[in-house]
């Protein structure tokens, strides 16, 4: 996506500094080279009248912009606190479709580990929905957060909708007599769902206001395997999933989207 490029906090400290260095140039030192001279001062200012006109309305404009920037930007923390409060409610509600498809994906597990797809009966119990709301919550969460958390949000929403997506089609795998469910893939998909729930229980502190930023890389072993034991899996039972959880803690910890913004449209798109 392409972004446009917006000043910072250096970029108008430079600015302020370039324009200290004019008013000392064209301005000031007039003053004591001329000793005071009002008709020499004046020449000088009259000689620099041009560029220091110039540089005028170079500092108005830049003045005019960052004040509009700073208005963008209070907005932004407004519509953010206004929007935050509905976030716990949606995390409850996401760890709650996460426990369904723990249930559900332990079942698959089992079943394909015990007669692959020798039966087209439906998943038991059936995939749960993903909650109503959530999508629109973190979208405009995502808008308006400070980046790393929109990044944070952005891969969370992401993951949700592959998952979701991978979900379906396991359970169409299941009901066609010619598609073969491997045990790995399926635990594989357990793997995912783990690193979801324990991003989800990563947010729950900063949801509720007790820390004010998230460790946008602060997932560990732990976690991990705490966010697995949340949703009834016993990790020791799932053949290889003991040694593949250091990886998956790696790699989600290394996981970056370029722009928070790429996936706002495939959210509502979904």
């Amino acid at each position: 996506m392409l972004r446009l490029w917006a000043p910072s906090r250096w970029h108008y400290m430079l600015a302020a500094l370039g324009f200290a260095v004019w008013i000392l140039i064209a301005i000031v030192a007039p003053i004591f080279i001329a000793c005071f001279d009002w008709a020499e001062i004046q020449r000088a200012w009259y000689a620099w009248q041009g560029f220091n006109v110039g540089m005028l309305a170079l500092a108005a404009s830049i003045v005019a912009f960052g004040a509009a920037q700073l208005k963008e930007v209070r907005a932004a923390e407004r519509n953010f606190i206004a929007e935050l409060p509905f976030l716990p409610e949606q995390l409850s509600a996401l760890t709650e479709y996460c426990d369904g498809c723990f249930a559900t994906l332990v079942s698959a597990w089992k079943r394909s580990k015990k007669n692959g797809s020798a039966s087209t009966a439906p998943l038991a119990p059936a995939p749960p929905e993903l909650p109503d709301k959530y999508r629109e919550v973190l979208k405009e969460i995502i808008r308006f957060a400070p980046r790393d958390v929109s990044r944070y949000l952005a891969v969370l929403l992401a993951e949700l909708q592959i998952h979701n997506s991978r979900l379906r089609s396991l359970r169409k795998s299941f009901e066609d007599q010619s598609s073969i469910v491997v045990p790995l893939t399926v635990m594989d998909y357990i793997r995912a769902l783990g690193v979801i729930q324990a991003r989800i229980n990563h947010l729950f502190p900063y949801a509720r206001r007790e820390t004010l930023e998230i460790n946008v890389s602060g997932m560990t072993l732990q976690d991990l395997g705490a966010a697995l034991r949340l949703g009834g899996v016993e990790i020791s039972e799932i053949d290889g999933l003991q040694d593949y959880l250091p990886a998956a803690v790696e790699r989600a910890n290394r996981k970056f989207l370029v722009d928070p913004e790429d996936v706002l449209g495939k959210a509502s798109n979904a």
